[in-house]
């Protein structure tokens, strides 16, 4: 989530069980059934459309537009769904012109860690699991580039830890075949605005599903800025 004048970036992730998806997509179909009539409840949803009244949420009322934010929102909440979420915010402040390609993977290399640690503590939980990531397809380019680097943080590690509970590939799916996809940008959208517009009102419904450690500490999200200023501000 991001604009080419806009000071962050935004990547999240949104990790569920296999078992709950169907519960997921039939939740969000139910609450978009509320708002269009039949036959359209397959529409894809977009944040910053459906924020704005762009598309097929132009013939909502902007309160109609935002009981339908915040009731999509909060249905990442429902406790049946185990949902948890990770977001990385990437501060685009300073970030040099010839390394602006590299910010949503430097995004995706924090996703990546975030999963692998949300993992490793279901293990130690006796909740053995492996985690799958599918991401939206929107450039090949991009896509390539995070298959590498999970290749190499598998085989290598990352910067923190041996990436050893996310298995096989990234793949890919568009955004308008996935409800899970079309959650985790609104999600990004949510987080967005906290940290660009100081609008928490929509960070404020889904704070508690964000990943948090064995002492409650709060691990699903993490703001990143490019590593030159730290090193000036150590100067």
């Amino acid at each position: 989530m991001s604009s080419n004048s806009s000071k962050h970036f935004v990547l999240s992730a949104i990790g569920i069980h296999e078992g709950q998806i169907f519960n997921v997509r039939s939740s969000i179909d139910k609450i978009v059934s509320d708002f269009f009539p039949p036959g359209q409840t397959s529409i894809e949803i977009h944040a910053s459309a459906l924020a704005n009244g762009k598309g097929a949420f132009s013939p909502l009322f902007r309160s109609d537009r935002e009981s339908l934010l915040k009731e999509l929102l909060s249905s990442i909440t429902i406790k049946s769904h185990r949902a948890v979420l990770m977001s990385s915010v990437v501060v685009k402040e300073n970030w040099p012109r010839e390394e602006r390609d590299d910010i949503k993977l430097k995004a995706f290399e924090q996703i990546i860690d975030k999963v692998n640690f949300f993992l490793k503590r279901k293990h130690r939980s006796n909740e053995p699991q492996k985690g799958m990531l599918i991401v939206d397809h929107s450039s090949s380019e991009l896509l390539e580039r995070f298959r590498l680097y999970l290749e190499r943080v598998q085989a290598f590690g990352s910067k923190y830890q041996l990436i050893d509970h996310v298995i096989d590939t990234v793949y890919s799916i568009e955004s308008k075949s996935s409800r899970l996809v079309q959650i985790a940008d609104l999600a990004s959208w949510a987080v967005f605005r906290k940290f660009e517009f100081e609008d928490p009102s929509y960070w404020e419904i889904l704070k508690g599903v964000f990943d948090r450690d064995e002492k409650g500490k709060r691990a699903g999200i993490s703001i990143y800025r490019h590593p030159s200023i730290d090193q000036r501000k150590a100067e």
